[in-house]
């Protein structure tokens, strides 16, 4: 990004550039979303989007870089909590969070994660990973999973498709929470025989 802007109206003006290439992403698909097309959803000239981006793959670039850096900060300030299904809970508050606020982000990343965007998804999977494992560590004895990294990749590794695959329309976030929170401590409580 050129110019991150450290003005108030320069940041808005950023914010709804990137607002509007996520609507124009799920609208017409990332080889459809020109930069004119973005320019005109946000209700600038397209010499206002370069002012601050170089390209089309800078701004989604930026779109990119803007989800997974609220799932990573998410997933590495979430506290410790007295059980693992407290715990549990406020990793998925402070994830959905972020999504919450923006529906279009899932399905915009989705669709952008692919390519050179996907090594960036893979390193902060990794960090999500890192991060879920060291929550799984403070629980270890409600646990009964012993791979506790592998434990992590798989309700991670769940909870994301199930959050991909999830339309706002047929599940509230306050239920896709639900139903990930019971996926998880199932998977990791469950004795099975």
């Amino acid at each position: 990004m050129k110019n991150r802007g450290k003005q108030k109206r320069a940041k808005n003006t950023i914010q709804t550039i990137l607002n509007a290439a996520i609507q124009v992403l799920v609208t017409h698909g990332y080889e459809k979303a020109t930069t004119n097309r973005v320019a005109e959803r946000a209700g600038y000239s397209v010499g206002t989007l370069y002012q601050y981006f170089e390209d089309k793959e800078d701004i989604y670039g930026e779109v990119v870089d803007q989800a997974l850096l609220n799932l990573l900060n998410g997933a590495a300030s979430c506290p410790i909590e007295a059980t693992l299904e407290k715990t549990l809970q406020q990793l998925l508050q402070q994830i959905l969070r972020g999504v919450e606020q923006n529906p279009a982000v899932i399905h915009a990343l989705e669709a952008l994660l692919v390519g050179h965007f996907r090594a960036k998804r893979d390193n902060a999977f990794e960090s999500v990973i890192a991060s879920t494992t060291r929550l799984l560590e403070a629980h270890r004895g409600e646990i009964v999973i012993e791979d506790l990294n592998l434990a992590a990749r798989i309700i991670v590794g769940a909870s994301e498709g199930l959050s991909n695959s999830a339309n706002i329309h047929w599940m509230e976030y306050h239920e896709l929470e639900a139903h990930l929170l019971r996926l998880q401590v199932a998977y990791l409580t469950m004795k099975i025989p």
